[in-house]
């Protein structure tokens, strides 16, 4: 009986064994930098704000890496940039009201 792995197999798609091998690195590396910030987190050095900013740009970098994806290629790149997209920068917004969050206008009537 085989050995069933629990990582994904490429090879079943065609692709070849390194592919395979920069996703599980990338995947690696962004698990060490959510760690990171998890951590920078719990001791307040990073607050919710600034998490959900860099979340935001992390979003529209992705966003701005399927939109260049050829339609002919994978046409759902588009949509899943868009979605990204619109989620990017909802959560920047949501960041930018956390940290820098509205002031009540005077009502003293002084400028």
């Amino acid at each position: 009986m085989a050995e069933r792995s629990s990582r994904f197999d490429f090879s079943r798609l065609g692709a070849d064994r390194c592919y395979g091998r920069a996703v599980t690195v990338s995947l690696l590396r962004v698990k060490v930098l959510r760690a990171a910030a998890a951590h920078l987190m719990t001791i307040g050095v990073l607050s919710d704000g600034w998490y959900a900013m860099l979340t935001g740009v992390a979003l529209l970098v992705l966003a701005y890496l399927l939109g260049g994806v050829p339609w002919d290629v994978d046409p759902a790149a588009t949509l899943v940039g868009m979605a990204f997209l619109a989620v990017g920068l909802w959560q920047l917004t949501r960041g930018l009201r956390a940290e820098f969050p509205r002031r009540p206008k005077s009502t003293d009537g002084a400028g």
